[in-house]
């Protein structure tokens, strides 16, 4: 159901007071402001006003922001609070227990009507980072992780080495899952993988690694249909195009090796003997293994 222009003028003007404590702050739990204080993200009141002030500037980096300055340059323009950079850095940090306690209180099971009942919906944040072995050197170990929000704890942890590369290939999935992850994760595999546990996935796309097209196989121009939404949603059926893996092919002559007769001596000079003390190298097709000197073989890849 599209948005009213009202409410998408309050979507946008959500730091207002007004728009504040009529559309947002009913949403918030009850004791936010008691458990600020309780976790230590409120200790004093030096440069911001009050609480929903530094919720509001913690809400405005999230989603607007791209650095301290400039948050604190929007907070003053605002009236949300006049501190520099440096303290602002040191309130977010104090207010990270204060954060995560309002992300669990947020997704918490809520009823869908009947009594007892619960959204069987289950929330996972899945993403992986690398973490260097200290008894070797030079060697990282990847560390894959799945956190789900409702039980608000690890539900999967898997260890692999540096060549296994990010995807969902390390978890077990099951019906009812919303996977949320990074656009690393926003390939053609991990939406079959979805699709055959009968779960969802929320990620960023990512123009290279799935292209969209249309039913009839035009491709999907994202970028001219996003001016068309009426609204800040918008619904629209695509399928993902299929991408070939780049084969990198390379044209030479067969692999020669130097004569091992003698060019002096009287004996009759070859065509190939000013060269026959180099090697040629040829690369068979589809291989991405670079010769010594492409330089003088002449060989460069044509893709």
């Amino acid at each position: 159901m599209p948005s009213t222009p009202a409410q998408d003028s309050a979507r946008r003007n959500w730091h207002q007071p007004t728009v504040w404590e009529a559309d947002i702050r009913p949403l918030l739990p009850a004791t936010y402001q008691d458990q600020a204080r309780r976790l230590g993200a409120w200790t004093r009141t030096r440069g911001i006003p009050s609480i929903d002030a530094l919720l509001q500037a913690l809400l405005g980096y999230v989603l607007c922001a791209r650095s301290l300055r400039q948050l604190g340059a929007w907070a003053t323009l605002v009236g949300l609070g006049s501190i520099s950079d440096r303290a602002w850095s040191k309130r977010i940090r104090h207010s990270t227990a204060w954060a995560l306690w309002l992300l669990g209180a947020l997704v918490q099971p809520t009823s869908c009507g009947a009594p007892g009942s619960v959204l069987p919906l289950r929330i996972r944040v899945i993403d992986a980072s690398m973490v260097r072995m200290k008894s070797h050197r030079g060697r990282s170990a990847r560390l894959h992780c799945s956190y789900d929000l409702r039980e608000q704890r690890l539900d999967q942890v898997v260890i692999s080495d540096e060549h296994q590369g990010e995807g969902l290939q390390h978890f077990g999935l099951a019906a009812g899952d919303l996977i949320v992850a990074d656009r690393c994760y926003c390939r053609a595999t991990t939406l079959q993988r979805v699709r055959a546990a009968q779960a969802q996935v929320l990620v960023r796309w990512h123009s290279s690694n799935l292209p969209l097209t249309t039913r009839d196989g035009a491709p999907f121009d994202v970028v001219a249909w996003l001016p068309t939404i009426a609204g800040e949603t918008a619904d629209m059926a695509l399928m993902a195009a299929s991408q070939p893996r780049c084969g990198c092919s390379r044209v030479g002559s067969p692999l020669r090796r130097p004569s091992a007769k003698p060019i002096g001596g009287g004996a009759k000079r070859s065509k190939e003997g000013p060269r026959c003390k180099r090697r040629r190298w040829s690369m068979p097709a589809g291989s991405c293994s670079s010769p010594p000197s492409p330089r003088r073989t002449g060989l460069w890849p044509t893709c």
